[in-house]
C-alpha cells in the first residue's frame, strides 16, 4: 500500500526517476499543503487539500499527519478540518520580523527603471503619523533633475505616491488625514474637498493606479500603484518624470509594468487577492 502511494504521489509531480528526486518531490508536496494551510482564511479539510495540490485524499491526509506531528500543522478533531500549527506561526513571525519591505522593492525598482527608463520609487506608509516616505530610489537613464530625497517625511494626502496609499486606508483613517491635511509643498494650493478627494480616491481603485501633476514635485507626472502586505496597504511603487516628457504613449509604456511589478512584490511581501480594502 506504502509503495503504490509513493508511485501514485511521484506520478503525480513526475518526479519518480530516483531516491533523491522521489525526496525532493515529498518536500515540494509538503510545501504545496502549507502553502494551502497558509493562504487559506479558514481550516481546510482532507479533501480540499489534496484538491488544490492535486493528490489522492490518503496521500495528502499523510502529509498533513507528518505537518501535525511537527507541529506545522493543527487537526481540529471534532470538525476534521487542519490550520497552521503553533511551529509554522513562530517561525513565520520571526522571519516577517527580519524582512525589510524597502530591500524587497528594490529588484523591482531596477526592473521599472530599466523598462521606463525614469526614475522609479518605493514610499512606504507610517501608519502611527499617518505620513509615508521614499525608502527606494532607482534612477533611469533619462535624467531627472528633482531632488528626491529618502526617509523624509511626507504627506499622504498629496502625489500619486501617497494617494495610491490613501485610497486603500480605511475610510475613518482617510478622513483623519483629510481634515490635517495642508497646502500642497509645491505651491501651496489648498487641500482638495472631501468629496472631490473621495471621488479621485475611488478612481484610483477601480483602475488599480494614481497619476497626479505637479503635487509633491514641481513640474513632474507621478504615475503609482499601491503595494500591499497579508495585513493591508504598505506602500506604493511609482514612476516619475518631467510633465515635458509625459504623453498618452508613455502612459501606456508606464501603467503595465507599474502594475505588474505593484502586483508581484505584494504577493511577495504576503498579500493575498480578493481582500477588501479601503472601505
Amino acid at each position: 500500500m506504502e509503495s503504490s502511494e509513493r508511485r501514485e504521489e511521484a506520478a503525480t509531480d513526475g518526479s519518480a526517476g530516483s531516491h533523491d528526486s522521489s525526496t525532493i518531490g515529498t518536500v515540494a508536496r509538503v510545501i504545496a499543503v502549507l502553502r494551502v494551510l497558509a493562504e487559506s482564511q479558514e481550516p481546510v479539510a482532507v479533501q480540499e487539500v489534496a484538491r488544490q495540490v492535486g493528490l489522492a485524499p490518503s496521500s495528502a491526509h499523510r502529509l498533513l499527519g507528518l505537518l501535525v506531528d511537527t507541529n506545522m500543522a493543527e487537526r481540529d478533531a471534532n470538525a476534521r478540518r487542519y490550520h497552521i500549527g503553533r511551529e509554522f506561526s513562530r517561525m513565520a513571525a520571526l522571519v516577517s520580523a527580519r524582512c525589510d519591505p524597502a530591500q524587497q522593492a528594490m529588484p523591482y525598482l531596477h526592473r521599472l527603471a530599466n523598462i521606463c527608463d525614469e526614475v522609479s520609487i518605493f514610499g512606504v506608509y507610517h501608519p502611527a503619523e499617518r505620513i509615508m516616505s521614499f525608502a527606494g530610489r532607482v534612477d533611469g537613464k533619462n535624467p531627472l533633475t528633482y531632488r528626491i530625497e529618502l526617509h523624509r517625511a511626507l504627506p499622504v494626502f498629496w502625489g500619486s505616491s501617497g494617494q495610491a496609499i490613501l485610497a486603500y486606508l480605511h475610510i475613518e483613517e482617510r478622513r483623519i488625514i483629510c481634515a490635517e491635511a495642508g497646502a500642497s509643498l509645491t505651491d501651496g494650493r489648498p487641500p482638495i474637498p472631501w468629496d472631490e478627494m473621495e471621488a479621485r480616491l475611488e478612481d484610483i481603485r477601480a483602475q488599480g493606479y494614481a497619476i497626479t501633476y505637479g503635487e509633491k514635485l514641481p513640474g513632474a507626472v507621478g504615475t503609482s500603484a499601491p503595494v500591499f502586505n497579508a495585513h493591508g496597504i504598505v506602500g506604493s511603487l511609482t514612476i516619475t518624470m518631467p510633465r515635458f516628457r509625459y504623453d498618452p504613449d508613455t502612459h501606456e509604456r508606464v501603467v503595465a509594468p507599474l502594475l505588474e511589478a505593484a502586483r508581484e512584490l505584494s504577493h511577495e511581501l504576503g498579500y493575498r487577492p480578493g481582500r477588501q480594502h479601503g472601505q
